[in-house]
């Protein structure tokens, strides 16, 4: 039998049987060495680079590396690991809702994609050179030791801990993203350096504590000192939160109330937008009771235009009561306010637009500022 003939044999056998290190594991790598070299790896058919493992339970895990350059690709789909799980040296490797125990990515990993299911620790130890994705993934330990890089987090769930390797060395991290993700534990990476590719992208960070306060401190000053000043407000504003949860009613208490009220307008544009449109919906109400109560009483005509109708005075206050800041770009002066009640009301509102337009161009520049 030759050694293509036994490679495919075993390989059949392989995927049959389920991995054991120690048996097909180990004889699958030999052969592999020792009957596919470089200068013949293009006799391969393209089903033989193909590993795929549906429905299966792997009670020991599944630890397999390559003793070549990165052929073959492997896949598991709706897999069981109770054990360790690591691949090496594979041009690609994906996992698509499994429950993993323990997750490991090692120093010469493959280009890992895992979407959706459980890892119940995740252990990085110093990247290699490919990518690795996590997405719809619910992590509950993580583990990041030494360098970590070319590695993103979208729409993961980091569930019970965070936790750095002891180590005398600070742990680099690299091209870096969590994105749309969730922190239900402190983002602890205190014992880390951040370079500028390390972002956060609409993350929620569900812990408020004062303990939690020292960890956002830190992602505070790793942003600032990576001129992030977006991440640098939020992570603040995330600091002030969690100094201030557990405070007892005083002053001290309401103080915070009045700055959690006012808080994170300036990081998110649509919030503001969005109160500014119910400020609308609140004028409209207000000058429309006006309206009806005085019947047009306190309102006049201008000089260069006759007395509106009741309906569209009506739209033409509301619409004065949301501009704030925007009237000194025009002349609005179709309906003149007769009395200081009205007035005052007119000011009010005028106020709270100009506050709310202020906290957006502040937002959105925020956004858009390059660093």
């Amino acid at each position: 039998m030759s050694d293509y003939q036994e490679f495919k044999r075993v390989r059949a056998e392989f995927l049959r049987l389920g991995f054991e290190y120690d048996t097909f594991g180990s004889r699958f790598a030999e052969l592999v060495q020792r009957a596919l070299p470089l200068w013949n790896i293009e006799s391969l058919e393209e089903d033989d680079l193909n590993l795929e493992f549906e429905g299966r339970h792997f009670e020991h895990g599944f630890t397999l590396s390559l003793p070549l350059r990165p052929f073959f690709h492997v896949a598991f789909k709706n897999c069981t690991f109770d054990g360790h799980v690591e691949v090496n040296n594979f041009s690609s490797a994906k996992f698509e809702n499994c429950e993993i125990d323990s997750f490991y990515i090692g120093t010469s990993y493959s280009n890992i994609v895992v979407v959706g299911g459980t890892i119940r620790i995740l252990d990085t130890q110093e990247s290699g050179g490919a990518h690795c994705i996590f997405q719809n993934v619910k992590i509950e330990k993580f583990y990041p030791s030494r360098n970590l890089n070319k590695i993103a987090f979208k729409k993961c769930i980091f569930e019970d801990a965070i936790e750095m390797r002891p180590s005398s060395a600070v742990n680099q991290f690299t091209l870096v993203v969590f994105e749309k993700s969730i922190f239900r534990c402190s983002p602890n990476f205190l014992k880390s350096s951040f370079a500028k590719d390390v972002v956060f992208v609409r993350c929620t960070f569900e812990v408020l504590t004062e303990f939690a306060a020292v960890y956002y401190r830190d992602l505070k000053q790793k942003a600032v000192d990576n001129h992030d000043e977006f991440s640098s407000t939020h992570f603040a504003s995330l600091e002030m939160k969690s100094k201030h949860t557990d405070l007892e009613f005083g002053s001290e208490y309401f103080l915070s109330a009045g700055y959690k009220l006012l808080n994170d307008y300036g990081l998110d544009p649509f919030r503001p937008v969005w109160i500014l449109f119910w400020q609308g919906i609140a004028a409209f109400l207000v000058w429309g009771l006006a309206v009806a109560w005085t019947g047009s009483a306190f309102v006049s005509g201008s000089e260069r235009a006759p007395l509106l109708s009741e309906g569209w005075q009506l739209v033409y206050l509301t619409f004065l009561s949301v501009l704030g800041p925007l009237r000194l770009f025009g002349t609005f002066d179709l309906v003149k306010l007769e009395t200081f009640s009205s007035q005052v009301i007119l000011w009010f509102f005028t106020a709270m637009a100009s506050l709310l337009w202020f906290f957006i161009i502040l937002a959105v520049r925020r956004r858009f500022k390059v660093g």
